[in-house]
This record gives structure tokens, C-alpha cells and sequence, in this order.
């Protein structure tokens, strides 16, 4: 099943990017702990990745509709996240799957999940502290970040 989910988004993503000249580049990274923690964790970063679950029922469905589903549900998320945040993702994460990173060149991909893996770093740092990100005391040993 993860196969069919890869092997359709990929070119997808391509096309949902495509600017009339070309389309994004993705590198994907199947990693499941980070997926894990990244559909969980990262909510409200500067670059808010495009969260996709799996279809439902999946296992009553053949091949060609899996497809289909995959395909219609991927357009609406895409779309709604290009009307919500006036641009188009620069990550998307497939949940219990994997992560997709775009961008207009190879470069440019490699950055945006360079950029993505520090905020996951931090995330997890945080979170491991059992600190809240909204806090001004987080990771500080209680000490405020402001210069009072």
C-alpha cells in the first residue's frame, strides 16, 4: 500500500507545482519516527507543512480507486492549503508514510529538509524538556528570554 501512495504523489506533487514552465522538485525520505513526530508535533512553524492521512478503507478498495482517492483527496488538501496560507507547501507529510520535500530545484529541496530537520531538532528538544514552545521560560531552566 505505502508503494501505491509514493508512486502517486510523487507526480502528482510535480504537476500541482508545475508554473507553466516546470514543475517542483521532491525528495522524499521514508522515515517513519520523524513522520510520526512531525504529524504530531509541528503545527504552526513558518513553512506549515501539508499534512495528508491515509485513505479510509483503503483495504475494500482495488488498486485503480485507491489511486483515484489518493489523487482527489491529494488536489483538495493542496488546493485548501494554497487558499489558507497563499502559497504552495513546501513539505508534505504523508502520515505513517513519509515526507515529501519540494522545491523549484534539487538545491532548493535539499534546503527546505535541512530546514525542516532543525525545527524537528528543536521541536524535539522542547518537547523532550517538557517544555511548551509558547512559554518565554522553555529550555531556559526557568529563566525568561526577554532582557528585563
Amino acid at each position: 500500500m505505502k508503494n501505491i501512495y509514493i508512486e502517486t504523489i510523487a507526480p502528482l506533487l510535480r504537476g500541482l507545482t508545475f508554473d507553466g514552465e516546470k514543475g517542483n522538485i521532491s525528495i522524499f525520505e521514508d522515515n517513519s519516527k520523524k513522520v510520526g513526530f512531525a504529524f504530531d508535533k509541528i503545527r504552526s512553524e513558518e513553512n506549515l507543512p501539508l499534512y495528508l492521512k491515509g485513505v479510509k478503507n483503503q483495504n475494500l478498495l482495488n488498486k485503480e480507486q485507491l489511486v483515484e482517492k489518493i489523487i482527489s483527496y491529494t488536489i483538495d488538501k493542496f488546493k485548501d492549503y494554497i487558499k489558507k496560507y497563499k502559497q504552495k507547501p513546501k513539505i508534505v507529510i504523508l502520515e505513517n508514510i513519509g515526507i515529501f520535500y519540494l522545491g523549484e530545484s534539487y538545491n532548493d529541496a535539499t534546503n527546505v529538509k535541512n530546514n525542516f530537520e532543525d525545527i524537528l531538532k528543536n521541536s524535539k528538544r522542547i518537547t523532550d524538556n517538557n517544555c511548551n514552545r509558547s512559554s518565554e521560560e522553555c529550555c531556559n531552566d526557568g529563566k525568561s528570554n526577554r532582557n528585563d
